[in-house]
């Protein structure tokens, strides 16, 4: 009966070894695959990160040409209104 006893109590042991192992081995998969998802996010944030800033670029980029337009559009209404006021400087010497 002793034998038996010793006897199981090894096979008692063997398996808590081998749950033990397979325990560890889940763990460490776990792990990984936590390190992995955790390189995946950061990956697609820092390319959304990109997207964004790359958009923001199109948009002041836009923004800046549409100020340059405004800008060359202003020029032009002050270059006719100093015509403008020639013109009309002209006319009241001739009327003088």
């Amino acid at each position: 009966a002793f034998k038996n006893c010793a006897h199981e109590g090894r096979i008692i042991a063997e398996e808590h070894k081998n749950m033990a192992k397979s325990y560890a081995d889940l763990k460490s998969q776990h792990q990984n695959s936590d390190r992995e998802t955790q390189h995946v996010v950061e990956s697609k944030t820092t390319e959304l990160l990109k997207i964004r800033k790359t958009e923001f670029q199109i948009k002041r980029e836009l923004r800046l040409k549409q100020l340059v337009e405004k800008n060359e559009d202003i020029l032009w209404l002050m270059s006719r209104l100093e015509h403008y006021e020639e013109n009309i400087h002209k006319v009241e010497k001739k009327d003088v």
